[in-house]
């Protein structure tokens, strides 16, 4: 099982931090009429992207240990057909 690189994570981070801080710079409201989220806001945006990732792991989870797992054992007198060993 493979992670993302270091470099991955911090400039995900960075685009984050960016994100979270642009509507608050004036530049951002002159150039793009930008305006201040609420707490309310921000905090629907958080839970949102959080389930969002919460969900999508559970899902990959699931899908690697019972789909990927019984693939294998399914038919072992069948070669593999999609890029696999045979």
């Amino acid at each position: 099982r493979s992670r993302p690189g270091r470099a991955l994570l911090w400039l995900s981070a960075c685009v984050a931090g960016i994100a979270l801080v642009l509507p608050w710079l004036r530049a951002s409201v002159f150039l793009f009429g930008f305006t201040a989220p609420t707490g309310l806001a921000l905090l629907a945006a958080v839970v949102v992207v959080l389930s969002y990732f919460i969900a999508s792991e559970g899902l990959k989870r699931t899908y690697f240990t019972r789909v990927i797992s019984n693939r294998s054992t399914d038919r072992p007198d069948q070669p593999r057909t999609r890029g696999g060993k045979y």
